[in-house]
């Protein structure tokens, strides 16, 4: 759904003052006949798209130690890191910031 064509109207554009609502862009999206507004703001998306980096690189550590390349326990979770999939992410996030 969120990939799906359309514009974004702006509902509030970048701060100019810290203080300031965040910035909002929102479309209207039909799928199968049900209505879906998608919201969407730059700044808390960096704040993910780093976060997401940020845990993506202390998985890889993590698995480094490994005994298992490929699996591995972090944060009390069976883990198993598909760098494909990380890279299709990442490609998916770039081509929906545009």
């Amino acid at each position: 759904m969120l990939s799906r064509g359309g514009r974004y109207g702006v509902v509030r554009g970048a701060r100019k003052d810290t203080k300031d609502p965040s910035p909002l862009k929102v479309k209207e999206v039909c799928v199968n006949g049900r209505r879906y507004i998608v919201s969407h703001n730059d700044e808390q998306a960096e704040r993910d798209r780093a976060d997401g980096e940020i845990i993506v690189a202390a998985l890889r550590e993590h698995l480094k130690r490994s005994d298992t390349p490929l699996v591995g326990v972090a944060f009390g979770l069976l883990v198993r890191l598909c760098e494909a999939k990380v890279a299709r992410a990442s490609q998916n996030r770039a081509e929906n910031e545009k």
